[in-house]
């Protein structure tokens, strides 16, 4: 099981509130959703951009109100001055107070001025150390002027025809501003530091983390001893070294062509290629490519984790093999991936494109009619028997997944290859991005979250196991038997709807599911993940429910 580290920013801090919090942190949360909530990033700044408004804005308005209270102050002596010779006579301790009182907010004036002459210089130099003295300093500032204005309404008068509630009105406003412009600032330096962060790792890898890859880091203890029965291969994967003897590709033996890729992703290509083994005879690969400026160096490093994962996966009939790749250039963020080569493409955009040519075996009370599995139909068509077959596969590959304690965490249709025979494999073994994904690039690069397939756990605490990719299976299963509608339709991600999971909100039931596959489904979605069924489990009770292995219309 594995847990992201806590950040607070964007959704994920929403999310972290949601799942500590009283009742009343929950309300305050749900209202600021409402108020900053602009294309479902979280914006403390009511949707105007920090980088323009904490430079520019604030600093202004702190300076005018520091002017326009020194008038006040300049107001209240003159007004004040009889009063305070008499009072100098007739009055001492009230003499004393009021003489407190105005050096006390003279004081705070020429600080404060002080202080925004840091923030300004900290925000247009970028030096986040700057701005969090500002940070600090302003709540006790705060503090000071609101003491001196608390005195000035019980024991005196600040200024001649300004009634005590008019200034305790004054002294509230001005605290409330005071507050939400120290909350705005204190985003942007954060902000400002993921910035200087994110720059930093856009460079070359050192020869400490080439090594790291291509050797292992070296553990405290021997690798021989690691408890493979017990211990997942992602918490022992940075010690093992990278395979190259048995997986590097020479780079003159792989053949795509740039301009025509098959598709795109966050961080690169994918391209359709051919690769000369050492038989020379020429094999249809899928190439994946890196890009330097969109991976920078954790993120790459991450990609570099997820290899190394596959190559320490082996082979499953319903897992996308991998061939190879070429790591010559990885220093330079560059990388090369060469698997196996899937004719059909995704699930999803065969599942959308099928809908016209479907053949349906299930009846309206969810019943397969088994009436109808001698139907003949051409191979363009898709029928319930190939959606039973494909969420068969894909929870063998699940399985074979489970047994090695991988998590898979990015499960979905788009990430299930179809071959020329219409085999299902499973593709993209995303923890390591998701990790990263979840922790910084989702701040920087607004990754889009997939929301829709995570579990409650897994969008609550950001806690991955095999029990989540249980969750993500059903939610896939939707997909396949609603021939790719979305999940979750006219939903939005936002404290609404995890509260919505929490309370019971599961996909609909899809219309070509048969009953038994249902009941699975709702099984896999139950909120306890320990009464969740495991891989295993689902495999035996397709093995029960479907007589795969003697009927040939089943395709298996």
């Amino acid at each position: 099981m594995y847990k992201i580290p806590s950040v607070n920013n964007g959704n994920y801090l929403v999310i972290r509130l949601l799942a500590h919090s009283s009742p009343a942190t929950k309300i305050f949360n749900w209202w600021t959703m409402k108020l900053f909530e602009r294309e479902n990033h979280f914006h403390p700044c009511c949707g105007f951009d920090l980088n323009s408004v904490v430079p520019k804005v604030i600093p202004v308005v702190q300076f005018a109100i520091m002017k326009l209270g020194l008038i006040f102050l300049i107001l209240g002596i003159f007004q004040n001055w009889d009063s305070l010779q008499q009072d100098k006579v007739t009055n001492v301790s009230s003499y004393h107070l009021r003489l407190i009182c105005w050096g006390g907010y003279g004081i705070h004036i020429i600080v404060n001025d002080s202080f925004l002459l840091l923030l300004w210089k900290g925000c247009h130099s970028k030096n986040p150390s700057l701005v969090r003295v500002w940070v600090v300093a302003t709540p006790i500032s705060i503090i000071w002027v609101v003491i001196m204005m608390l005195i000035n309404i019980s024991r005196l008068r600040w200024v001649s025809g300004v009634s005590s509630p008019q200034i305790f009105v004054l002294v509230a406003f001005y605290g409330v501003l005071q507050c939400y412009f120290v909350y705005v600032v204190y985003f942007y330096m954060k902000e400002m530091e993921v910035d200087i962060f994110m720059s930093s790792t856009i460079r070359s890898l050192t020869d400490a983390e080439v090594a790291e890859f291509e050797q292992g880091i070296s553990p405290p203890f021997r690798v021989q001893d690691l408890d493979t029965e017990t211990q997942s291969l992602m918490d022992r994967i940075h010690y093992e070294r990278y395979k190259k003897e048995d997986f590097e590709i020479e780079r003159n033996k792989l053949q795509f062509d740039m301009d025509n890729p098959l598709g795109s992703g966050d961080y690169g290509k994918v391209y359709k290629g051919l690769l000369q083994p050492a038989d020379g005879t020429l094999v249809t690969v899928a190439v994946k490519t890196v890009n330097p400026e969109s991976a920078d160096v954790i993120c790459f490093k991450a990609l570099l984790t997820e290899l190394k994962v596959w190559t320490y996966l082996g082979s499953h009939p319903n897992l996308v093999g991998l061939l190879g790749a070429c790591t010559t250039e990885i220093r330079d963020r560059t990388l090369l991936i060469v698997s196996e080569f899937c004719a059909l493409g995704n699930l999803h955009c065969l599942l959308v494109g099928c809908r016209g040519l479907f053949c349906n075996f299930v009846n309206n009370n969810g019943i397969l009619q088994t009436s109808t599995l001698n139907t003949t139909f051409t191979t363009e068509h898709v029928s319930t028997l190939d959606l039973i077959r494909w969420s068969r596969e894909i929870a063998s590959g699940m399985e074979y997944l489970e047994s090695l304690r991988v998590v898979h965490g990015d499960l979905a249709t788009r990430n299930i290859l179809l071959t020329s025979h219409k085999a299902a494999k499973l593709t993209d073994f995303g923890l390591a991005r998701q990790l990263y994904n979840y922790s910084v690039y989702v701040k920087k690069q607004n990754t889009p979250l997939p929301w829709r397939w995570l579990s409650l756990e897994s969008l609550a605490d950001m806690t991955f196991s095999s029990k989540s990719d249980v969750w993500s299976y059903a939610v896939t299963l939707s997909e396949i038997f609603t021939l790719g509608e979305i999940p979750y339709p006219g939903h939005q991600f936002c404290l609404e709807f995890v509260y919505d999971l929490k309370a019971g909100l599961r996909p609909n039931k899809p219309r070509f599911v048969p009953q038994e596959i249902w009941a699975l489904m709702e099984r896999c979605w139950k909120k306890d993940a320990k009464i969740r069924p495991t891989f295993s489990e689902i495999v035996q009770i397709f093995a029960n429910i479907y007589d795969f292995s003697s009927d040939s219309q089943m395709g298996l």
